[in-house]
């Protein structure tokens, strides 16, 4: 069944062309959403009839205009700068909240039975480790690397690093202007243009650490704001089906719209965090970001934890100098708790 239109009427274009966008990524809503700042234009679009709700800017709202929308099946509803009051006539939503609670308060006065759909829907993938956290300098990509270091002891495993700004080139001390190796975004352009090329591409870029595989991730943060969490998904899974890895660990950042659905792939989710007040803040709006996004198949794979303080100058082997230090002693004992 095709989809209804969903018109956004607001004098805000950037705001209502971002809500549009973050509806209709979702593809489990039952409208598509159009983003208007003329009235003009969204009124000629009416004669189609395929438009049933529009959710109108309160201030561009004329209750003496009785020409304003007169196609009496069109649900009205009123973005407002107040709070959210959906027994007034019409209807008013605080535009100040998440896109999920705005469609939820949507499909309760359409009278829709349906919910808004849970925030991560992917199969949990076996072996596939995720590491992200809302804190920032908390240690987490040498936890990663720590922890990928150890498994790949006992196992075949895989490093991924998909954060936008993840300062690898100049970790591993390399010119990211004359690197000729490749990284991660050639295989996601073998995934989008040449699938049967995915074999080839992935054999001439991973990299090794000792027994740790790793592909080196994209030079530059412009490159990030492309990729869908479909296409991390697909070249996740291509990387574990070609190089049969057991364990893969995904130093995630927010570079994907839904950085849960890519939590909710995984087995085992860490969440590091540190003890002062701000990065305490912080995880509890992650908790109830969670919750508010129905995301509670990820929180039950998820552990917090408190990583060591950093104390070690940076080696010249690093990383594999890292499996000697305190971060070494923190994961031997965390994989011996887990076992």
């Amino acid at each position: 069944m095709k989809k209804k239109i969903l018109a956004i009427l607001s004098r805000q274009g950037s705001y209502a062309q971002r809500l549009a966008g973050d509806i209709n990524r979702n593809k489990d809503y039952p409208w598509n959403a159009a983003a208007y700042t003329d009235e003009r234009l969204l009124k000629d679009s009416l004669t189609s009839g395929k438009t049933d709700v529009i959710l109108m800017e309160e201030d561009m709202y004329d209750p003496e205009r009785e020409d304003m929308f007169p196609n009496p099946g069109i649900r009205l509803i009123l973005l407002t700068e107040d709070e959210t009051d959906l027994t007034r006539n019409p209807p008013c939503i605080t535009q100040y909240q998440s896109v999920r609670e705005i469609m939820e308060d949507i499909l309760e006065l359409c009278g829709s039975q349906r919910k808004a759909p849970a925030a991560a829907a992917g199969i949990i993938t076996p072996g596939l480790v995720g590491v992200y956290s809302p804190v920032g300098r908390c240690g987490k990509t040498s936890f990663c690397l720590t922890l990928g270091l150890m498994l790949a002891e006992q196992e075949k495993t895989l490093y991924l690093n998909m954060e936008n700004w993840h300062g690898f080139y100049d970790l591993m001390k390399i010119n990211p202007a004359v690197w000729k190796g490749g990284d991660i975004s050639d295989l996601i352009y073998a995934i989008r243009t040449r699938p049967d090329q995915n074999f080839f591409r992935f054999s001439q870029i991973v990299q090794s650490f000792k027994d740790l595989d790793y592909i080196m991730p994209v030079r530059g943060e412009l490159d990030m704001r492309n990729v869908s969490e479909e296409e991390w998904e697909k070249a996740i899974s291509e990387c574990m089906r070609i190089g049969g890895y057991r364990k893969v660990i995904l130093d995630m950042g927010s570079q994907t719209d839904d950085v849960f659905k890519i939590m909710g792939c995984c087995s085992r989710v860490y969440i590091p965090y540190l003890d002062d007040a701000v990065s305490k803040a912080k995880i509890r709006q992650f908790r109830r970001a969670l919750s508010d996004f129905r995301a509670e198949g990820v929180a039950e794979n998820i552990r917090y934890l408190h990583l060591p303080e950093w104390k070690e100058q940076m080696a010249d082997d690093f990383p594999m100098s890292l499996v000697r230090n305190s971060y070494g002693a923190y994961v031997r004992k965390m994989l011996t708790e887990e076992k």
